[in-house]
């Protein structure tokens, strides 16, 4: 059986960084070829949902890759209290590419809906943390637009409004179930940044970790390993 080459490491084949970046680029161009003066822009509002979706996306990949790469990361994950148990048949149908895609496996089940969650994985696998706590707040911020986006159609509701705090700008009594959250291009150009900076702050901070661990002896890297470990620096950014 063919030892995995430093691509096969990465879900699509693609680095995780660079699938990121290019997505997030699409995002830009589509969002900016409608700008609305005022009012709702679906457009704008679907870019808003398409950047928050992939980034989510982003994580759950990156660390996939990761645990692939260094699999003695497995144990930690499972003694922090992570189900590691994947099932049989799925090991049989991915025996050939198993090495490489041990991480996705792994991780497929488990929720990456939140700065929190996100952090909290990160934190058992390499003790790093992609959101400060003001990125959190301002992550969550971004999900519970989405959320009210997706889920009601942008119309505030009863709960959105009990959660916001905006200095009294909305409402209860005469905005729930009548008026509507608007996104326009300028937020999710904001949007778009921010994601990126998580991005890749996620992406130089877990290289350097990994790239520590081998050094120490901790990890054993091949060639192939340590290509794909550098495409983790190739991508982000301090």
């Amino acid at each position: 059986m063919p030892s995995p080459l430093s691509l096969d490491y990465f879900s699509g084949g693609v680095p995780t960084g660079a699938v990121f970046k290019n997505i997030l680029d699409d995002i830009s161009q589509i969002n900016a070829s409608s700008r609305r003066a005022r009012g709702i822009d679906r457009l704008s509002e679907l870019c808003f949902v398409g950047a928050l979706s992939y980034f989510e996306a982003f994580c759950k990949d990156h660390a996939g890759s990761i645990i692939s790469i260094a699999p003695r990361l497995i144990e930690q994950f499972r003694a922090a209290g992570y189900d590691t148990s994947i099932d049989a048949h799925k090991v049989v149908k991915l025996a050939e590419n198993l090495e490489a895609r041990i991480g996705f496996l792994i991780l497929e089940p488990i929720d990456f809906g939140g700065a929190r969650k996100i952090n909290s994985i990160y934190n058992c696998l390499l003790k790093i943390t992609p959101f400060s706590r003001a990125d959190v707040i301002h992550y969550e911020e971004l999900l519970r637009d989405r959320n009210l986006i997706v889920h009601h159609g942008s119309v505030f509701t009863t709960r959105y409004l009990d959660q916001f705090k905006a200095g009294g700008t909305l409402d209860l009594a005469s905005d729930a179930y009548m008026n509507s959250l608007v996104v326009d291009a300028d937020r999710v150009t904001a949007a778009i940044s921010f994601l990126w900076e998580i991005a890749s702050k996620t992406l130089i901070a877990s290289h350097r970790v990994l790239q520590a661990q081998a050094a120490e002896g901790l990890l054993m890297l091949d060639p192939e390993r340590q290509k794909a470990l550098d495409f983790f620096r190739y991508w982000g950014s301090d």
